[in-house]
Order: structure tokens, then sequence, then C-alpha cells
């Protein structure tokens, strides 16, 4: 029988755990003394030895010796040779006078043991997220709720980009306590349940959780003198992300969003309500609005 460099590494874990069993390939064997063992570890050497030739310095000690053993074939001495020399002598000759094209690939497209079963498919972002959108929203939403460690992260999250608040700063004198009194107030607020720099935290907020987040502009008129625009902050759910279609001008929509035949967004469907609030409608029978 002939030692692999893997089965030679599992025998020297085998002797400095004190221990007689091993798996080696599709046998299990038991020694009966570390005389045994020690005999086996030395024929082991004396096969890596000559697999690695003419550079026995690689061969691992007790000391180097990684933990893990890997069920791979055992090549003989003579085939050890072979394929040394025709990595190092037949193939470099050859790549030198363009007999042997040179081999260029990246290590994390090639095909081994470890990367046999990884699925890495080429669809776009939409195609990955259309069919686990909702669940995926929700979990974490959950995982907010339930997990102090993810609220804390969502904090601070919202603390370190929006701290206090993002202020604004006008040249003008009149315009910035316009702005301030438009700002600061619940003015500027749709709900009227905060003011510029809540709408701001509320909006990072979302993000975190959510993935997204949809601001609604809303003209308002009232007073002369008054800023005529509230802003009204809303989750992603109101976003009809079911939709998808092509129109007949080249245009299409994508989850909910419309593009032009250009590619620009003109427009967004979306639910009135939050779907998740009523219960006697249907997510399809609720109304939208482009």
């Amino acid at each position: 029988m002939g030692y692999t460099r893997d089965q030679y590494q599992a025998l020297l874990n085998l002797r400095a755990r004190g221990l007689r069993r091993i798996q080696l390939g599709d046998r299990l064997v038991e020694y009966q003394s570390g005389a045994d063992l020690d005999a086996a570890i030395k024929q082991a050497r004396r096969d890596v030895a000559a697999l690695a030739w003419p550079h026995p310095a690689s061969i691992p000690t007790a000391a180097t010796a990684p933990s893990t053993v890997t069920k791979v074939a055992g090549p003989t001495m003579a085939r050890g040779l072979v394929l040394w020399v025709q990595r190092e002598v037949v193939e470099p000759i050859g790549r030198l006078f363009g007999l042997v094209p040179a081999q260029r690939s990246y290590e994390g497209a090639k095909v081994t043991r470890r990367t046999s079963g990884w699925y890495a498919p080429s669809t776009g972002p939409n195609a990955e997220i259309q069919g686990d959108l909702v669940t995926l929203r929700n979990r974490h939403r959950s995982l907010v709720r339930d997990n102090p460690w993810a609220k804390r992260a969502r904090d601070a999250i919202v603390n370190n980009v929006i701290g206090a608040g993002i202020v604004t700063q006008w040249s003008s004198p009149s315009r910035q306590k316009r702005w301030r009194d438009w700002w600061e107030s619940t003015e500027c607020d749709a709900d009227g349940l905060t003011n510029g720099y809540g709408l701001q935290a509320l909006v990072m907020r979302t993000l975190v959780e959510s993935g997204e987040v949809l601001v609604y502009r809303r003209r308002r008129f009232g007073p002369r003198g008054r800023v005529p625009l509230q802003l009204q902050v809303r989750e992603p759910d109101y976003l009809d992300h079911s939709r998808n279609e092509a129109l007949p001008e080249g245009g299409r929509i994508t989850q909910g969003v419309q593009f032009d035949a250009q590619g620009r967004r003109v427009g967004y469907w979306l639910f009135l309500d939050h779907p998740g609030e009523n219960p006697h409608h249907a997510r399809g029978a609720i109304p939208r609005a482009r």
C-alpha cells in the first residue's frame, strides 16, 4: 500500500492525539501498539518523500501537519517522478517553443472537490430577488423587532449616517428663515408627525430594515409664504413588485417600476393602501396608482 501526503498527515495527527484507529481510504485500520503506528508513519514518510522528490523539504512534520484528512488516490514513486518531470521539464520547454499553450485561468473559476457543488448563476439582481423579496424583507424586520443586537445595529447605522440631522445653510437670511420654519417644524411632514430631521432618520431606518424606501412629494397650497410641498415616507410594501410586463412603446415595468424605451424611470405602480393593513382585499385587488 502506498501512502498519500494527506494520509501521512492523518497518521501524525493520530499519534499526537494518542489514538490507534483511523480511516485510510476505504479501509478502517487499527494499530495494536505505538510501535506499529510509528512503523506506519515511517513508511508513509518514505512514500511521501518519493512523491515530493526532488523537494523533500516540503514533507509535513508532526508540528506542521493540519488536522484534516482527504481521501485521494495514492500514486506510486514512478508515477510521482513522471508527473514531476512533465510539470517541471516538459511543459516549460513546450511553452518556451510554443508547443504547449500557456494556461490562463482564475483560481476561483476552477472546478475542484471543494467547488464542485458551488452553484453560482449569472442571473441579474431583479431575477434573483423576485421570488424571495417579501420573505427576506419580512424576516429582516422580524429580526430587528425580536433581536436586540439587530436593533442596535440598525440604530447605529442611523446614528452614524444621520446623527442629529443633515443641516442646510442658505446664503440668503430670508430664505434661511423660510427654510427653517418649514424644515424644522411638522409643516414638511405630510403626516404631521415629525420635522425634517425626523424624516431623515425615518428614511434611513426604513432603508436599513426593508432595503428600500418610498418618499412621496405632496403639493400643498396654503397661506401666502408657505412652502407648497410636503414629504411623505412610505414602506416599500406600497410598491407593487409583482407587476412585470413589456409595454407596446418599447418600455417595460419591472417589479412595479416603469421604464421608457431608453431605460429611464418614468413611473411607479403603487398600492393606494398598505397591502398588509386591509384584510378584506387580496393583494391583486387593492387599487394601484401610477
